[in-house]
């Protein structure tokens, strides 16, 4: 589902969210009720703006996966930020910092 997904949000939304976003993950229920869409955007990005608007069409884009998968039933999208990547940049930035101090710390000794 999550391929589907990508290809209908990149095909059919691409002038309505924004394209530095990525869907990282789909969680559905087991009894296809919802699906949690996990997606991520690079930092700058109105995230919440482009989560409201996927909800806004929400709908729509179910009606396109119906045509493109067949299950038993098209279940709710819940699109959620994914904030991982960007805590992993932040994470990273702090890592470096840290060993930036530690190489001054030994050369100034």
């Amino acid at each position: 589902m999550r391929d589907e997904l990508v290809e209908i949000i990149k095909r059919e939304m691409d002038d309505i969210v924004n394209p530095l976003m990525s869907i990282t993950s789909v969680e559905v229920s087991k009894d296809l009720a919802s699906a949690k869409v996990y997606v991520s955007f690079l930092d700058g990005v109105d995230s919440e703006g482009n989560i409201a608007k996927l909800t806004k069409a929400e709908g729509y884009i179910r009606g396109l996966l119906n045509r493109k998968i067949r299950i038993k039933r098209i279940p709710k999208l819940i699109f959620k930020h994914d904030e991982t990547i960007a805590k992993a940049f932040r994470l990273e930035e702090i890592f470096e910092s840290l060993h930036k101090d530690e190489q001054s710390d030994t050369s100034n000794n």
